[in-house]
């Protein structure tokens, strides 16, 4: 594998990475904001005494302080997250020119121009044997 080839897999790899964070981090927050419609609910639909209310309290604060942690890293990571997309499309597009390059480079064959004796034959797809 040329080493093009290889760096572009790599930095393809870390894009992809990149989105599975964002998308970690975007199921943790809608799982916190359904925790917290959750114990919302809870408090509106059933009677409670000021011990189960506090304890309610308490709970919610909990979830929002997680949730707070999600947010704040999603902040940063949503930039990063949409400059990967364009990052990502460039690379494919690379990618691909790369591929094509390597398809063109195994069948490359050269005619001699003024030596016309000399004959170029292809032995294997690496080397090319010159024959005077």
């Amino acid at each position: 594998m040329c080493k093009a080839k290889e760096l572009t897999n790599q930095f393809l790899n870390l894009v992809n990475e990149i989105d599975n964070t964002y998308s970690f981090f975007t199921t943790e927050q809608s799982k916190y904001d359904k925790m917290t419609s959750d114990v919302l609910h809870k408090i509106e639909l059933t009677n409670f005494n000021a011990s189960d209310g506090y304890k309610l309290c308490k709970q919610l604060q909990g979830i929002q302080v997680e949730r707070r942690k999600v947010k704040d890293e999603m902040e940063s990571l949503v930039k990063l997250f949409s400059a990967s997309k364009t990052i990502k499309e460039n690379l494919l597009s690379v990618q691909k020119k790369i591929i094509n390059i390597e398809e063109q480079q195994e069948i490359r064959g050269y005619k001699p121009r003024v030596l016309k004796e000399m004959r170029v034959k292809r032995t294997d797809q690496n080397r090319i044997q010159v024959n005077s």
